[in-house]
C-alpha cells in the first residue's frame, strides 16, 4: 500500500480533494489552494507537491488537497477522496507503467473507493465513457471549458488567462461551483495568484 492509504486510514472522515493526471497537477493543487484560502476554508496541501501527506498537521475541519501521482495511484487500495479529478492522461511514464492501459488504469483507482455522495471530475469523453464502462459510484461532474470562459473574461490575471492553464482553471472553477464559492469570489481569489517556479 502507499502513503495515500495510511492517510486514508488513519483520517476516514477527512474532507478531501485529489488531483492527479499527467500535467498541470501542480498548478492546479495550488490555484484551488489559493482559492480555498481566499474564501475562509482551512486548508492543508501535501502529497506529489510540498510535504508528503503524512506529514500534515490534520485537523478536524481542514479540507486536504493532494497530488497524486500514477505511481502512488498503482498500489492505492484506500484512497476515497469526496473530490477527485483527472486533468488529462498523455504518453508518460510508459517506461514504468509499460502500456497505455496500464497508466489509464492507475490514474482512474483515484475514482475506486468513491461512493453517491463523492464527485468525480473529468473533461474528456472518452475518459467519460471509461469511467461509465467501469461502474464507478461517485457523481460525475463534466468540467466545460464553456463554462469558465465565461469568468475568464473577467481575470485579470495574464499568467491564468494563458492558454497552458485553460484547463487548470476549468477544472478549478468547476470545483469552486461544487463548494458554492461564486463566481466574484474565484475571479477575486485568482486574480491574487502567482504562478509556481520552473
Amino acid at each position: 500500500i502507499t502513503d495515500l492509504d495510511l492517510f486514508y486510514v488513519q483520517y476516514p472522515k477527512i474532507k478531501s480533494i485529489v488531483v492527479t493526471g499527467s500535467n498541470g497537477k501542480s498548478t492546479t493543487c495550488k490555484i484551488i489552494e489559493n482559492v480555498l484560502k481566499k474564501n475562509n476554508i482551512k486548508v492543508k496541501l501535501g502529497g506529489n507537491i510540498g510535504k508528503p501527506v503524512l506529514d500534515l498537521l490534520v485537523k478536524k475541519n481542514s479540507t486536504i488537497i493532494i497530488e497524486a501521482s500514477s505511481f502512488q495511484l498503482e498500489y492505492s487500495k484506500f484512497i476515497k477522496p469526496d473530490y477527485a479529478m483527472i486533468l488529462n492522461i498523455t504518453n508518460d511514464h510508459l517506461d514504468w507503467h509499460i502500456t497505455m492501459k496500464n497508466y489509464i488504469r492507475s490514474k482512474f483507482k483515484i475514482f475506486s473507493n468513491q461512493q453517491k455522495n463523492n464527485f468525480a471530475f473529468l473533461n474528456n469523453m472518452k475518459f467519460i465513457n471509461y469511467y461509465k464502462k467501469n461502474n464507478f459510484k461517485g457523481k460525475l461532474i463534466f468540467v466545460s471549458n464553456k463554462d469558465y470562459n465565461f469568468v475568464r473574461k473577467k481575470i485579470k490575471n495574464t499568467y491564468l488567462k494563458s492558454k497552458i492553464n485553460h484547463v487548470n482553471m476549468s477544472f478549478a472553477y468547476q470545483l469552486a461551483k461544487e463548494l458554492n464559492i461564486s463566481d466574484r469570489s474565484f475571479i477575486r481569489a485568482v486574480n491574487f495568484f502567482k504562478g509556481l517556479e520552473h
